[in-house]
């Protein structure tokens, strides 16, 4: 499944289930991946990602909550809103993103095409703080 253009190295997404997906991106440090080895992620530290990709049985690896689970299912309709708000045309990408040091990865969520790719669009899922408002 992997192909190559050039230096650019990917493996196709387009039929994967969520669970081969997951499984294609443990050979790789993604690119959400990249402020744990580099120490500025407040959630999960370099030993942490080590843990995991080494596979250590005593490592018990976040597998999400409320806020990923939401961000997942709203994806989709947020990418929609997007290209309404803006006028874009968007379009997603169906690929895991190999650098050439065969290392790193990025999936990205959609690309901003015209005529051609002109930009990436990375979707997250925000909290709202509303407790200073609830207390006034």
């Amino acid at each position: 499944m992997e192909k190559s253009k050039g230096k650019k190295t990917f493996i196709s997404t387009k039929k994967m289930s969520l669970k081969d997906w997951l499984k294609a991106r443990e050979k790789y440090i993604g690119a959400s991946e990249i402020s744990a080895v580099v120490g500025l992620n407040p959630y999960r530290s370099s030993l942490d990602l080590w843990r995991e990709k080494t596979k250590d049985p005593s490592y018990k690896p976040f597998r999400g909550n409320n806020y990923t689970k939401w961000g997942s299912r709203l994806e989709n309709s947020i990418a929609w809103g997007f290209s309404k708000d803006y006028k874009q045309k968007i379009k997603k990408d169906n690929k895991i993103r190999i650098h050439e040091n065969g290392i790193i990865s990025a999936t990205l969520d959609r690309l901003i095409t015209a005529k051609k790719t002109i930009g990436i669009l990375e979707i997250k899922r925000s909290e709202e703080h509303t407790s200073e408002l609830q207390s006034h």
